[in-house]
């Protein structure tokens, strides 16, 4: 059996008809690398259905993030946790829509003139 050590090597990449494809290995202490093959799915006979799964794998938090860079890279996000990310879009769209009011030159010399008073009322510069 093959002692591993070093940075493991993970790709996640975007497939046909919604599908992610994960490759995974990582070097062996003889410097070769071993490479995650595709999982086998059987069901246990003994098994009544009150049975959790075992883990398939176990990885430690370095290689975990990484994991989570690379399905962000394939463009997934998060179904709980999007409400900050989303929040944060939102606050951006909404301060630039505000420069482009405050800051952007007017075509109307009249609105541009009322604009001005305004400010010079709120005590704003210009």
């Amino acid at each position: 059996m093959n002692d591993f050590h070093g940075k493991p090597w993970i790709r996640a990449t975007r497939g046909y008809r919604h599908r992610v494809s994960l490759q995974f290995g990582i070097q062996a202490t003889d410097g070769r690398w071993a490479m995650a093959q595709p999982i086998t799915m059987i069901c246990d006979p003994e098994d009544d259905g009150t049975r959790e799964p075992v883990p398939f794998m176990d990885l430690d938090t370095t290689t975990a993030q990484a994991l989570m860079d690379e399905l962000w890279n394939c463009g997934l996000r998060p179904t709980e946790g999007t409400g900050s990310a989303g929040a944060m879009a939102a606050i951006q769209a909404h301060l630039k829509d505000l420069q482009t009011l405050v800051f952007k030159p007017r075509i109307d010399p009249e609105l541009d003139k009322q604009a001005g008073a305004a400010r010079t009322r709120l005590g704003i510069e210009p």
